[in-house]
This record gives structure tokens, sequence and C-alpha cells, in this order.
């Protein structure tokens, strides 16, 4: 089967509408509840941002090999990032056939040793810190990692629309080239992660 796995980052538990928020309308998120399953008795294993992506992509509590605080964005330290001798599930796919994509926040580590297309991921569009801002009009070149340029394999990232829309622009565009095999698709949103920033028609609602 084809796995798309979509992660929302520090969402809580009922800011969406299939689980009681009056303020807050998700009707998409809905669909997915209504039309697949709804695990009502689930946990992540760390409360923020990096440890609790390392567990879901290792499958092991992520204290058990030391990632229990949130990566810096550090392109130069080799040693701070998911340990390499732990293997991600999209490695264990693509030893069976599955290309894999990733797009998205990966913040598990900034060097080379740590990037995505070394830990299993035919493809990756995104960015190696723990935020940005969701604007390409607002985002200044520079070394804040809220600044980092995006990135599409290796190279510089096309960033034209709202950050989630791009996100799920490029999610869409992997699943269209890989149709025709196996493949995996993991979407990491750092939406509704700070900064606070979204479009004029939400503003509007």
């Amino acid at each position: 089967p084809n796995i798309v796995l979509i992660l929302a980052d520090d969402l809580g538990y009922n800011d969406l509408g299939f689980t009681g928020s009056p303020d807050i309308t998700t009707p998409n998120i809905d669909q997915l509840a209504k039309e697949g399953v709804v695990f009502n008795n689930g946990y992540v294993t760390h409360p923020y941002c990096g440890p609790s992506r390392a567990g879901i992509l290792i499958g092991r509590y992520q204290a058990r090999f030391g990632m229990e605080s949130n990566m810096d964005h550090t392109p130069f330290d080799p040693h701070h990032g998911l340990p390499v001798d732990e293997r991600t599930f999209a490695s264990r796919l693509q030893e069976v056939g599955y290309k894999t994509g990733m797009v998205g926040k990966w913040h598990l580590g900034s060097h080379e040793n740590f990037h995505p297309l070394n830990r299993g991921f035919d493809f990756f569009y995104g960015f190696l810190g723990g935020g940005r801002d969701y604007f390409p009009e607002s985002v200044e070149i520079g070394t804040d990692p809220y600044e980092v340029p995006m990135q599409e394999n290796r190279k510089l990232g096309i960033f034209e629309d709202y950050l989630t829309t791009e996100i799920s622009n490029h999610g869409a565009k992997f699943i269209r080239e890989n149709r025709e095999s196996p493949f995996l698709l993991y979407v990491a949103y750092n939406s509704p992660h700070g900064p606070l920033q979204a479009p004029e028609q939400v503003l509007d609602k």
C-alpha cells in the first residue's frame, strides 16, 4: 500500500473540528477522520518538535537514543542530530522498493550526516531547522534558522506561496510523479507552530 504520513506541529488535541473545537474549522481533517480511523487513546512520546518526530521516524522511544531535546540549527556539527546508527522507517521501506519522499520541517539535525536524503528519503522539499516564516516576502536570507532558504533535495527550493500551501503542493507533485509505484510520503507541516502568520482570506474568516 501507499503510505502518506501527515504530521502537524504543536497542534492541540482540541484544535480540530472533529474533536470538538467550536472556533477552528478543519473540514479536510474532519473528512479524513470520518473516512478513516481515529485513535482515541493514542499519544506521542514527547510533547514538542524534534524529539516527537524522532520517535515517529525511528519507531522507538526517543529517550533510548538520546533525543530528549530540540536540535539547534548547526549545519557544521556532525554530532548534533538524529543518531546515524538509528534507522528510519523510510530507509526500511526503500529496501523493499518504495519511493520515499519528505516535504516540510525536518528538525533532526542540519549537518549533511542527518540530511533527509541520507536518512531514507529519495526526495526532500523543505527546511532543516525548527521553524521559519510562512510568507516568502518576509524571509531574509541569513544564518538565523528562520531565514535559511528552502531546499529541494540539496538545491535551492522554490518558495512562492504561503508555506503550508507550498508544502502541500510539493507533496501532491510527489504523489503524481510516483503514483505508478509504491510510495511513502512524509508530510511534516510546521503549522500551526509559530510564528502565527496566516493568509488574508483566513484572517478575514
